[in-house]
């Protein structure tokens, strides 16, 4: 059986905290090893959304390999340079510590870093190349405040194409990444499939517990409406607190939980305001956020208003479509609010527009009872376990 070395940014045990889109590489891995693949990873040593050092569930995970990496200690382009450099550098050098030479490279992007890195090693190895596709990376900084660099940008739209005309296969989470990468590579041989997240159905295992932060905050309002995930710009959570007395006139709290660079800032506003029904709670792992989620009325995802969040489908709102509780989508048109429409799970609205999401979550509490087939859409098409076979099939063409 072949020997398959995959690259990520972010890799840890869904129990460790804030770990956004890892879960997605655990998963991947396990069921690649269960089909007899040995699997090496080489990741990053700290939280890329907490910048501190990975928890023990994942430090003692098998076959791991950390490439030190500078601190991500706020959310300035230095900082963050300096971080993918110095992981990019140090992630070259970890492949002394493998136990065996690699065969396939899978490589989970956005950055281009992890890409490159790609490049490099699968010259060395002369290996092959898959690319797991979770976002378009130059469509992602014309998002932030790189975006008005037109040259930065040019550089990385010419590296980020050199590295999908390298691959010999290439799996992306959504349907219109699919097709921007095949008119960014123009190679009809080229392999592009769809391979989304999904839901972890075993997650289910776990009883969920009591949360005393959460009763009491479900106890003073009509209705909560919860947020989990990473605090940032492109979240755009100052829209939601821009919207705190209209949610206060109807009687709604509101509880932003996770992580992230802009956490502590948006922390201090809310305090300066007296903002007193925006609730702040820390980040927690992955099985302990569906305890979170089963005090809420009410599920939001926020995003600034870009094009890149057209393409998107995080992870959260597989887990609020599995509750059955509406969900309100503040992003432009595209991939999460076709699902939202589609599931009959939700309404969406028009991002860093506070009236338009004031009127839509006002809209749900009312019609609440429309909004109860998510689940039954989630498992239909983003069960994990389907999923992971698709996984197999696209490494064995390789």
């Amino acid at each position: 059986m072949k020997n398959i070395l995959y690259l990520s940014n972010c890799y840890s045990h869904p129990n460790d905290v804030n770990v956004g889109a890892a879960p997605r590489h655990f998963y991947n891995v396990r069921a690649l090893r269960k089909s007899g693949y040995h699997v090496e990873i080489i990741t990053s040593s700290q939280n890329t959304i907490t910048g501190q050092s990975l928890n023990t569930y994942t430090q003692n995970l098998k076959g791991v390999h950390y490439a030190e990496a500078s601190p991500m200690k706020n959310k300035s382009l230095f900082s963050r340079l300096k971080y993918y450099l110095s992981h990019f550098i140090s992630g070259i050098s970890a492949r002394k510590s493998l136990d065996k030479k690699p065969d396939i490279i899978l490589a989970s992007m956005p950055t281009v870093f992890i890409g490159l890195q790609a490049l490099i090693l699968a010259k060395i190895y002369r290996c092959k190349i898959i690319l797991d596709v979770r976002d378009l990376w130059t469509d992602s900084l014309r998002a932030t405040k790189i975006g008005k660099y037109k040259p930065v940008i040019a550089i990385n739209y010419f590296i980020e194409r050199l590295i999908y005309r390298k691959a010999d296969s290439i799996f992306c989470t959504t349907k219109p990444q699919c097709e921007e990468v095949r008119k960014m590579v123009s190679m009809e041989n080229k392999e592009i499939e769809y391979l989304p997240n999904g839901f972890d159905i075993e997650l289910l295992k776990s009883d969920c517990i009591q949360i005393k932060e959460m009763e009491e905050i479900k106890n003073k309002y009509e209705k909560v409406v919860l947020f989990a995930g990473k605090h940032s710009d492109y979240t755009d959570l100052n829209n939601v607190l821009n919207s705190s007395q209209g949610f206060g006139e109807l009687n709604i709290g509101v509880v932003l939980l996770g992580g992230g660079y802009l956490k502590e800032s948006l922390k201090e506003r809310a305090n300066k305001e007296n903002l007193k029904n925006i609730h702040f709670l820390g980040p927690v792992s992955k099985d302990e956020v569906l305890s979170y989620m089963e005090y809420a009325d009410i599920f939001l995802i926020n995003y600034s208003k870009s094009d890149a969040w057209r393409k998107v489908l995080p992870n959260k709102l597989f887990d609020y479509l599995y509750f059955n509780k509406p969900i309100v989508a503040a992003v432009c048109e595209g991939e999460i609010t076709k699902i939202i429409k589609e599931s009959g799970a939700g309404i969406s609205c028009e991002p860093q527009d506070t009236n338009s999401l004031i009127t839509s979550v006002q809209k749900v509490v009312k019609e609440s009872k429309k909004f109860t087939t998510g689940r039954d859409y989630l498992m239909k098409n983003f069960d994990r376990r389907i999923l992971t076979k698709k996984l197999l099939e696209i490494v064995e063409k390789v």
